[in-house]
């Protein structure tokens, strides 16, 4: 267990492990495409990239488990 925390945190912690590793591994497929020859190409696939759900959930996941982590601690 990584820290002591209700399963409702954990579960957060997880999804965030989950997540972060389907980016990273997304991330590798996405640099793989990338012409070196073809700036273009790869502008196009880093914005494209940058402005899924996964990124937004990235965001919503770290304030719910910061959030959650406050109220478990007792602190605002």
């Amino acid at each position: 267990m990584l820290i002591i925390c209700s399963n409702e945190l954990r579960k957060k912690i997880n999804d965030l492990i989950i997540l972060t590793t389907d980016y990273n591994n997304e991330m590798q497929k996405c640099l793989s495409m990338i012409s070196p020859n073809d700036s273009n190409s790869m502008i196009r696939e880093l914005q494209t990239f940058a402005h899924t759900d996964r990124w937004l959930r990235f965001q919503t996941l770290n304030e719910e488990i910061l959030e959650k982590m406050r109220e478990e601690i007792g602190s605002k």
